[in-house]
């Protein structure tokens, strides 16, 4: 197999793998790879072995022959039309090495943009002013201007109809809609840990977050609101390509009221650990187009190396006091705390969340209480007190119900806590 054929494998890698609904922790269990090796196969940042690629066959269930059919399959020779009307095109469609955009008429882009790969802008027809480190640079017809990831840098045609500019695959853009070919370049977050997510991986795409997204501390863009009730109308006016929600975090209702104000609205589901893996790379995969990033990749590496769980012990774990309600079924802190060896005692619960009286709680069989300090701000002096019979684990809050990037260190942060 040669290098180019190696490389194109790293598709139908990806596409085997997501339709046996595996995460990349549990395809590198089976096979023995790391996780970060076999996220740069698929992204075709690395080149497999004989050996490796038959190790992931293996863990795929498949063959070699069938993942090289499958590669060749999908090699193609497709033509771009030219487009008569102003905006924005993809030059080519779909998701390639490369990814490029053509500008035609009056655009204006006043924000400023930060991309971690290079990039490279043509001018073809027309005149662009773009600002860069603080010097402005006027670019004519035929010009060519490159930029180092890294660089801030804002830009407009001074003169239609303006330009195209093309990029590595691992830029932060250009993105596409998970509807369409529309550039996604304004993000809305309904959901404190999928911004946290988005920030950390393109945090100029976010233009709208809720009163409840408090990570990372610098955020700038613009308040829309709590998760359970949003500002609809504040949502509409920035104008999202793409808005972010969860169907345990949001309302259906608001929801629904942002489709019906032409909002594209991603909405996923986190229950257990591989569920969160998988929705965090629909949303930036996917939704917004970009590389998978690296702390995604750590983050699978660090539980995938957690020792295998000791016996399991009954615990209790309140989220809420007045009135206490706790950790019932199918919950990702649920999932969470299995991993580390802890089994909540009400996870056959009817409810997600119950509220279950004081005495009960006490009684209930379970040898610890585990008091995380959020959503309610349990402490060593509000909360073990009320369970006097019982050692009590006071855990980080974020380690236990966020998924997102704190991910990489909440397996070792909870495993600590509950050890103590």
């Amino acid at each position: 197999m040669d290098d180019k054929e190696a490389l194109r494998v790293g598709a139908a890698v990806r596409r085997r793998r997501r339709a046996l609904g595996l995460t990349l922790a549990a395809v590198a269990g089976r096979s023995g790879l790391s996780v970060p090796f076999l996220s740069q196969i698929e992204n075709e940042r690395a080149r497999p072995s004989p050996g490796s690629l038959d190790r992931v066959a293996r863990a795929l269930e498949t063959t070699t022959e069938r993942l090289r059919a499958a590669a060749d399959s999908a090699r193609s020779v497709e033509v771009v039309r030219a487009h008569d009307d102003d905006g924005a095109h993809r030059l080519v469609h779909g998701r390639h090495q490369l990814s490029a955009l053509e500008f035609v008429g009056e655009q204006d882009l006043g924000r400023e943009f930060q991309h971690r790969n290079d990039e490279l802008m043509y001018v073809v027809e027309g005149a662009v002013e773009v600002e860069a480190e603080g010097r402005a640079h006027r670019l004519g017809r035929g010009d060519t201007l490159f930029l180092s990831g890294g660089v801030r840098h804002r830009w407009r045609a001074t003169e239609p109809p303006g330009c195209w500019s093309s990029r590595s695959p691992n830029t932060s853009t250009p993105r596409t809609t998970p509807g369409g070919d529309g550039v996604v370049t304004r993000v809305v977050s309904l959901v404190p840990s999928l911004t946290e997510a988005v920030a950390a991986t393109a945090p100029e795409l976010l233009v709208g977050v809720t009163d409840w997204c408090t990570h990372p501390a610098e955020l700038t863009a613009a308040r829309i609101g709590g998760t359970k009730n949003p500002d609809v109308a504040a949502v509409a006016a920035l104008r999202p390509d793409l808005v972010v929600a969860n169907e345990e975090e949001n309302r259906p209702s608001d929801l629904a009221a942002l489709r019906e104000a032409g909002a594209e609205v991603l909405v996923t589901e986190v229950r257990t650990l591989p569920q969160a893996f998988a929705e965090l790379e629909r949303v930036l995969v996917t939704g917004c187009g970009l590389a998978r990033p690296r702390w995604l990749d750590e983050a699978e590496a660090a539980w995938a190396a957690l020792p295998p769980a000791p016996a399991l012990r009954p615990a209790v774990v309140p989220v809420w006091r007045r009135p206490w309600m706790v950790l019932g079924r199918d919950t990702f802190a649920g999932d969470l705390l299995a991993r580390l060896g802890v089994r909540n005692v009400y996870a056959g619960h009817a409810e997600r969340y119950p509220r279950v009286p004081l005495a009960e709680l006490n009684a209930s069989g379970a040898e610890l209480v585990v008091l995380p300090d959020e959503p309610y701000r349990f402490t060593a002096t509000d909360g073990p007190e009320a369970f006097p019979a019982l050692p009590a684990a006071l855990v980080d809050g974020r380690h236990l119900t966020w998924y997102g990037p704190s991910l990489a260190e909440a397996a070792r942060g909870l495993r600590a806590a509950l050890r103590r």
